[in-house]
């Protein structure tokens, strides 16, 4: 068994309509990856694509820092 993790599903995209129109986050569906360690959290990198479920294998483009 692989390990997983389950988490909330929330399109943000129409709010950058207004705020950042015609930019990755609002034409993409994206998904930010942050790693633990005990109390620490460390924003990673952020994956855009076209389907809601995006991770290193259906990302657009190679990863952008966060």
């Amino acid at each position: 068994m692989l390990p997983g993790s389950i988490s909330q599903y929330i399109d943000t995209r129409k709010g950058y309509q207004e705020t950042m129109p015609g930019s990755a986050w609002e034409l993409f569906f994206h998904k930010k990856r942050a790693l633990g360690f005990g109390g620490t959290v460390v924003h990673n990198h952020v994956f855009f694509g076209p389907h809601p479920v995006v991770g290193s294998c259906t990302t657009l483009s190679p990863t952008i820092a966060a």
